[in-house]
């Protein structure tokens, strides 16, 4: 762009800033340096059970996920633990070949790897696929005929923004990102071709934490951007997010 054709938007910036609140003289959070404990996620690879329930929640029509270290790190080590109870079953017999390699085999050599895991919350709002009323009663009528229909499925809303509260304070996102997602299947059941944006805002590792009291979180969608809809974090889910951070707090103090 030619460095003449920029002036309208400056001076159109200046006019703008002329009638607008100044930003709060504050510093932002940044990416941390450091890194998680790698003890503390060992001690989750070699947990028998790990209760994923508290990171996930629906509110309205996002699908709302709460990532913290360890629970990334269990989700994706999650596929070996469970290749590897198929396997020892296949080979229970005491005249079998049993496993040579476990979960946490030659942790320490890990380090490297698990150094990926930042200690940050990462909070991702995924827009739910749903097939629309009219599209729903449709196939129920050509069912009736016998005639079958694939359901066709599409995203539900697209993600403009997401704030998190901690009590009544905002708090600030390392990365307000937007993330690009695309779904494109068709079989005997479903069809589905659509395109959105999702949310996936990462935060400090004291984004939540026990002094807030209330924890509550307000998306807002591209057809609605000025209308959020709120949800309250419930106590299960805070604790867990708070424990969760624990060994990276007490590992700076």
């Amino acid at each position: 762009m030619r460095i003449e054709e920029t002036t309208p938007v400056v001076d159109l910036a200046i006019g703008k800033m002329s009638l607008t609140e100044k930003p709060e003289a504050r510093l932002l959070p940044v990416d941390p340096t450091d890194k998680y404990p790698l003890e503390a996620i060992k001690d989750v690879v070699e947990a028998k059970k790990f209760d994923f329930k508290p990171y996930f929640f629906n509110e309205a029509d996002f699908q709302v996920t709460l990532i913290t270290p360890l629970m990334r790190y269990r989700a994706e080590s999650e596929a070996k633990r469970e290749a590897e109870k198929t396997k020892n079953k296949r080979t229970k017999s005491k005249d079998s070949l049993q496993s040579t390699s476990t979960t946490t085999d030659k942790f320490h050599n890990w380090a490297e790897y698990v150094g990926e895991y930042k200690p940050i919350l990462i909070i991702n709002a995924q827009p739910v696929l749903g097939e629309s009323f009219w599209g729903a009663v449709g196939r129920g009528v050509a069912a009736n005929y016998g005639i079958h229909r694939q359901a066709n499925l599409r995203f539900k809303t697209d993600f403009y923004r997401m704030k998190l509260f901690c009590g009544e304070k905002e708090v600030a996102p390392i990365h307000p990102a937007k993330v690009y997602r695309l779904t494109n299947e068709r079989n005997y059941f479903v069809k589905s071709n659509d395109a959105t944006y999702a949310g996936a805002y990462s935060y400090p590792s004291d984004a939540i934490n026990e002094s807030c009291g209330v924890v509550r979180l307000e998306l807002f969608s591209e057809k609605h951007p000025d209308r959020a809809e709120k949800k309250t974090l419930d106590k299960k889910t805070v604790e867990r997010i708070i424990a969760d951070f624990q060994p990276y707090i007490r590992s700076k103090l």
